[in-house]
């Protein structure tokens, strides 16, 4: 008859009941209401919203807690505008999907407050293009960050997965295509490429005018890992 959600807000509301009897009305409903959002918060996964409506329902708590009639009326004031702040928070920061048309994505930190967001696709030709946002939330278009014609460029298409990581002051892409050289004319000739550049919305320039290894079949999707000193690649094959 109920959901779970409906059937948990019932039992909370009776408990303030039994405990807060000289409660006014408005507070069973804002229980209520709190109650739903919590649980369908929480069976969904949704921790940001999960954590908003507990410290609401906290704040309500301790809100009629106050006996004083004049600082209820005023912490009533607040409470409207606690609400309205938290809930529209919680709100935004569940809005899914981004309104980016990247496949892919991969997101750099750079150190200065400023994430840049790399991916498969979007609004570029031939390339990679890169968003900004220092928040995770608003993301804007830097634009087309690297081209596949730069002047050591090595592939022709199927530009997929990139991935830039900052050492030393530079900012390095590491990016799957479909090389060139292809002798045998093979349908699936991916290789693994790097570029660089001194800002994280380039251009980048590839390092070679090849990939950075041929191991005679097609590879993509790079990962790079660094520890104690040395570099570490991977890759899909």
């Amino acid at each position: 008859m109920f959901s779970l959600a409906g059937r948990t807000s019932l039992l909370l509301i009776y408990y303030a009941h039994l405990v807060r009897k000289s409660a006014p009305a408005i507070i069973y409903l804002i229980d209520y209401w709190l109650t739903i959002a919590y649980v369908s918060a929480k069976n969904k996964g949704q921790i940001v919203s999960k954590n908003t409506a507990l410290y609401c329902y906290l704040f309500i708590y301790v809100f009629n807690l106050m006996s004083n009639k004049i600082m209820r009326k005023i912490k009533f004031i607040v409470l409207c505008l606690f609400l309205t702040v938290f809930i529209a928070k919680a709100q935004k920061a569940i809005e899914n999907p981004l309104p980016i048309p990247f496949g892919d994505p991969y997101v750099l930190y750079d150190g200065d407050g400023k994430y840049y967001m790399y991916g498969t696709g979007g609004d570029v030709e031939s390339g990679f293009g890169a968003y900004s946002s220092s928040n995770l939330q608003d993301w804007k278009l830097e634009g087309q960050v690297y081209y596949h014609n730069n002047e050591n460029g090595w592939g022709i298409d199927s530009y997929w997965a990139p991935e830039v990581y900052k050492r030393d002051g530079k900012y390095y892409m590491f990016y799957s295509a479909q090389w060139k050289h292809n002798p045998n004319n093979e349908k699936e000739n991916f290789k693994i490429g790097v570029a660089v550049s001194d800002k994280p919305t380039g251009p980048f320039i590839d390092l070679h005018n090849r990939p950075i290894f041929n191991p005679d079949y097609p590879i993509i999707d790079a990962n790079v890992w660094f520890e104690n000193g040395k570099t570490y690649l991977y890759y899909s094959r």
